[in-house]
């Protein structure tokens, strides 16, 4: 079965009526005129008319067609196979872009999962990609060129999300509805992505593969910076399974100002404990974690504080701050002793619609 990836192309056949409609307004009725000599050149070569208008004809032939095959070009015919014609499924690549993949080499794992699920899906299936983390976004409708399917799956990258496979279901299954559809969702299984109360619809005889990515690497993170009168607090957490020694390095306005060694068990925290700092300066505090997660390898905090602290509005999906930017909120908050830096409040932006 002939179909075009680009059938709208074929309008742009119309042009082939131009060259037809200059041939008929070329047509000129030739008037006789008696020229009583005329015998006298009766010998010349004279091409005769019907050679003339049978080339004519020719050439007009031949520039219709080259308009048609153009079009005929860009509208990107194909044929079909049977099993491609007779199919009718649909397969959603599910692409987790969740902080948890910041790990160095992860989300690039991820990626070639998600490629290889598009190269995996049936011949005559339509394939699209959604990226996922709290939200959903369609990134590549379901077509029949896998080539912008893979280009997307290129694009994507991690954000500071955390995982909701709820938003990942939800979005795919738009797209499955009267089809047989499959939802590829790669991911490395963060428990945390499924809550206890969370539904999702999907069409019944969907089929939901797992891609896994596998266990996230062992991570250290500054969790809390505390400034005190006359020392610095911070918090470190090793998430992996085994003891580790964190290094930890403290910087003041920028210039390092401390060092420290912190022994921690398995998901254990300790502190690590620096010189106090003078009041309204800015303090880092960074641990040596090459293989983990990046960006929670650091966190700030201002010296100092007291009245008059600034008021900061975090507007989210949810209203929810804790949940929807609860890295920028604590780093927000971070301030002297108990008293956090700013005044925090949180708003969802349909409520200031």
């Amino acid at each position: 079965m002939l179909t075009f990836l680009a059938p709208l192309f074929l309008a742009g056949a119309a042009a082939a009526a131009l060259p037809i409609v200059l041939h008929l307004l070329k047509r000129e009725p030739e008037d006789r005129v008696k020229f009583a000599p005329v015998k006298l050149i009766r010998q010349a070569p004279v091409e005769h008319t019907d050679r003339r208008r049978l080339r004519e004809l020719l050439l007009l032939a031949l520039r219709v067609t080259a308009l048609l095959l153009l079009a005929l070009a860009f509208a990107r015919p194909f044929l079909a196979t049977g099993a491609a014609v007779g199919s009718t499924g649909v397969t959603v690549v599910a692409l987790d872009t969740s902080y948890s993949l910041a790990a160095p080499g992860r989300f690039e794992r991820a990626k070639q999962l998600a490629r290889e699920a598009i190269a995996a899906a049936p011949a005559g299936d339509l394939v699209g990609v959604v990226t996922f983390a709290d939200e959903a976004d369609i990134v590549a409708r379901p077509g029949s060129d896998r080539t912008l399917a893979s280009d997307a799956i290129e694009q994507a990258a991690v954000g500071f999300g955390a995982t909701r496979y709820r938003t990942a279901l939800s979005a795919a299954a738009q797209h499955l509805t009267g089809r047989r559809g499959t939802i590829v969702i790669v991911t490395d299984l963060q428990e945390s992505g499924w809550d206890a109360g969370d539904r999702a619809s999907v069409p019944e005889g969907t089929t939901i593969q797992i891609a896994d990515v596998g266990a996230m690497p062992p991570n250290l993170a500054v969790t809390a910076v505390q400034p005190l009168p006359d020392r610095v607090v911070a918090t470190v957490h090793n998430a992996g399974p085994r003891p580790r020694d964190a290094r930890v390095h403290l910087r003041i306005d920028n210039r390092p100002a401390g060092d420290a060694t912190v022994s921690l068990g398995a998901n254990q925290s300790a502190d690590a404990t620096f010189a106090g700092a003078p009041r309204g300066a800015s303090a880092a505090v960074s641990v040596e974690d090459s293989d983990g997660i990046q960006a929670d390898n650091i966190r700030y905090a201002v010296i100092g504080g007291g009245a008059g602290r600034p008021s900061v509005l975090l507007v989210t999906g949810s209203g929810d701050a804790s949940r929807d930017a609860f890295y920028l909120q604590h780093a927000l908050a971070a301030g002297t002793g108990a008293e956090p830096a700013f005044q925090i409040a949180g708003a969802s932006g349909a409520s200031l619609a």
